[in-house]
């Protein structure tokens, strides 16, 4: 890939992030704003969000995803192989099995809501949670600040490239954690074979921290609670939620817990320094003690 074009006029997410992808593959790959696409193109040059091709999403027929979603240009060049490719350039270290996840973690976390806004998408019962409305300050609503204003001494051309790589820093930065939290889950599985050999399937400790709420939300039906060392020092114990970012969890902590801190704290419980006034997570300056009481509340649950 030697170039890629896009529209010229007014820019957005979806149009910069195709532009973004392009750049992290090729850092001198030419940028072609126009505003008609030539009637021959080279086969290296990749034709984005303009022209009617494979990776333009203004025309009656353009795949849709499985659930019916719409795509964006950046989406469709995402699912055609360019999330690949730009996961793996950025991550070598990764997998197929690895790729494959932060792949689909971009897609669902961040490309959607980019195709929700840019196709004008509205929340609606059958797609609850999904990003699409011009109410949310999105990345689109960001980008857009990028476009000159009508007395601006800035070219378009500039001010594209500064969008391009603003958008590139945030495209990166979300790549880094989904492939930080893909090699964490062998941390975590390892935490729950452990777990399931010493029969306690229903706490899993973990030797340092890592995001674990994806693998055990989908692996570990059994689990309750998570022990693990704390970022602040000490160890936290932390109920499993019903699914990833729920607030609802499998089990609760005794009432009477909650929200204590201090001397309240360790009078309520042996070694326990705090309790989140909802409940979810106790802090514990030992780990013996931090085990003792995720037995307890698991006991307690029934």
């Amino acid at each position: 890939m030697k170039s890629i074009m896009v529209h010229a006029g007014l820019f957005h997410a979806d149009d910069v992030l195709c532009v973004a992808m392009a750049r992290i593959l090729n850092h001198d790959v030419l940028v072609e704003r126009v505003f008609r696409v030539p009637d021959t193109v080279d086969d290296d040059t990749i034709v984005a969000d303009i022209g009617g091709g494979k990776y333009d999403h203004h025309q009656t027929d353009v795949p849709l995803r499985s659930d019916g979603f719409p795509h964006c240009a950046a989406s469709l060049m995402w699912a055609d192989g360019y999330g690949e490719k730009v996961v793996s350039k950025l991550h070598p270290n990764l997998n197929d099995e690895q790729v494959h996840s932060v792949v689909a973690g971009v897609d669902s976390m961040f490309l959607r809501s980019v195709a929700a806004i840019d196709n004008g998408c509205k929340l609606d019962k059958g797609h609850a949670g999904v990003l699409g409305a011009s109410e949310v300050y999105s990345l689109n609503n960001m980008v857009s600040q990028f476009n000159p204003s009508w007395n601006s001494q800035q070219s378009a051309d500039e001010s594209f490239e500064e969008a391009v790589a603003f958008v590139t820093g945030i495209l990166k930065r979300n790549i880094a954690r989904l492939a930080s939290s893909t090699e964490g889950e062998s941390v975590v599985a390892a935490a729950v074979e452990q777990a399931t050999r010493e029969n306690t399937p229903e706490i899993i400790v973990l030797p340092y921290y890592v995001p674990w709420q994806g693998y055990v939300c989908r692996f570990a039906p059994e689990a309750k609670v998570l022990v693990f060392p704390a970022l602040r020092g000490g160890w936290n114990i932390q109920l499993v939620p019903v699914s990833v970012n729920s607030r609802d969890t499998r089990i609760q902590m005794p009432s009477s817990w909650w929200g204590l801190s201090g001397s309240a704290a360790q009078n309520a419980v042996n070694g326990m320094t705090f309790c989140h006034k909802s409940g979810f997570l106790a802090a514990f300056g030992e780990k013996e003690r931090a085990i003792c009481a995720a037995k307890t509340v698991v006991t307690l649950a029934g």
